[in-house]
């Protein structure tokens, strides 16, 4: 079972509505759960099965802008390592997909639904910075290294054909998409150190002080 819900708005975290965030969260951490529960119930019985979860590095790396999305690609995260244990007794394996830039119409759903005149108005702290709230929704589309969604499954699909068909044991992790190698060592460094990872960060999308 390939689980591949995903959706997300841009927004600061102080400002964005709770209705976007229960959206998000419901559908890609929820509605996630709520799948596993009845396709693992027939995993159970045949005692086999593959569980794969696309996530992505924001999950690991912190960002501003896609707060919530982030949190819930860390909790699905979460549940993909939970799972691998509580379903270990079944022979049934989990694998989660930290996926970097990959060409879609992501970017085009998330400004089509945000409503982008709450950043803009006087009444938002960050309205200086309505401009780069659109940008953050568009990098994974950079065409500078972004990559095509043929080429970044190929990991995924030589991943669960090992499992399937060569019976090797099932990856914890797989990286693909772009700069996903690079976001993802980004963020442990992030988690680890903190400062000069969100040094840069905050440079990039110009959080200081004297730019508000």
């Amino acid at each position: 079972m390939i689980n591949n819900a995903g959706v997300s708005r841009v927004g600061p975290l102080i400002e964005q509505p709770i209705s976007e965030m229960q959206e998000i969260l419901d559908t890609n951490v929820l509605g996630v759960i709520r799948v596993t529960q009845e396709v693992a119930k027939h995993m159970i019985k045949q005692r086999k099965g593959t569980i794969v979860m696309i996530g992505s590095v924001t999950s690991q790396i912190s960002t501003p802008w896609a707060g919530v999305y982030a949190a819930s690609k860390a909790a699905l995260l979460s549940i993909t390592d939970v799972l691998r244990l509580e379903l270990h007794p079944f022979n049934i394996s989990t694998i989660y997909i930290g996926a970097g830039a990959i060409q879609s119409n992501f970017a085009d759903n998330i400004l089509a639904s945000t409503d982008m005149s709450q950043y803009q108005s006087d009444t938002s702290v960050y309205r200086s910075k309505a401009g780069m709230l659109i940008s953050r929704a568009r990098m994974s589309q950079d065409p500078s290294h972004s990559m095509t969604a043929a080429k970044a499954a190929e990991p995924l699909i030589g991943a669960v054909s090992n499992v399937l068909f060569k019976e090797k044991k099932a990856p914890r992790l797989v990286m693909t998409g772009g700069r996903a190698r690079l976001l993802w060592c980004t963020g442990v460094l992030q988690k680890l150190f903190g400062f000069g990872v969100n040094s840069m960060l905050i440079k990039q999308f110009e959080l200081m002080p004297d730019q508000f």
